[in-house]
Order: C-alpha cells, then sequence, then structure tokens
C-alpha cells in the first residue's frame, strides 16, 4: 500500500520492496549478460567503496534495473540528455523511500 506521496506506508512494507527487488537484481548479468557479475553484486561493490554519506545512494543506484533489466551507461546518457531519466527515477527509484 502506498501514501500519498508514493512511498509505502511503513518501513517495514519499504524494507521488503527492497529486499524483493534485491532478490531480483541478483540474477540480472551486468553488461547485457556479458559477464557473470550481477547489477546486485555491482550494487553491493559500489556500497563498499563509497564514503559513508553515499553509501546508501550506492547500493541503490540501479534499482531501476529490477523493473528495466540492465540498463548500458550509453543508454542512461540518453535518457539524460532526452530528460526522460529524472521522470523515470522518481517513478522507480525513490518510491523505495530508503
Amino acid at each position: 500500500m502506498m501514501s500519498s506521496d508514493h512511498f509505502p506506508v511503513s518501513f517495514e512494507v519499504r524494507l521488503e520492496v527492497f529486499r524483493h527487488q534485491a532478490a531480483g537484481l541478483s540474477r540480472i548479468r551486468r553488461w547485457n549478460g556479458a559477464c557473470d557479475v550481477t547489477v546486485a553484486q555491482h550494487c553491493v561493490q559500489a556500497c563498499d567503496l563509497a564514503p559513508p554519506e553515499a553509501a546508501g545512494y550506492a547500493l541503490i543506484h540501479d534499482i531501476e534495473e529490477f523493473d528495466t533489466g540492465d540498463i548500458t551507461t550509453p543508454v542512461k546518457n540518453t535518457m539524460r540528455a532526452l530528460g526522460v531519466w529524472q521522470c523515470f527515477e522518481s517513478e522507480i527509484v525513490l518510491p523505495i523511500g530508503l
């Protein structure tokens, strides 16, 4: 159940959404399947390398790929240039609210 600001109503529900998405990301290979690293592994590695104040963002920086599959950097850059990425991110990433 979502609140009026599009966030799940409780932290427990948000956490369950995150767990579900993380499990899905553990089955998606990066670089369109060209390597053995999953999106989940990549996100955890990014989190480990990030400074503490950015670790939370690093952990979810590719969370939208749960819904889309791996999105290559050139595609993301094109989406940003077209002004589409911000809308996409606000609908997919921000509702997690972690």
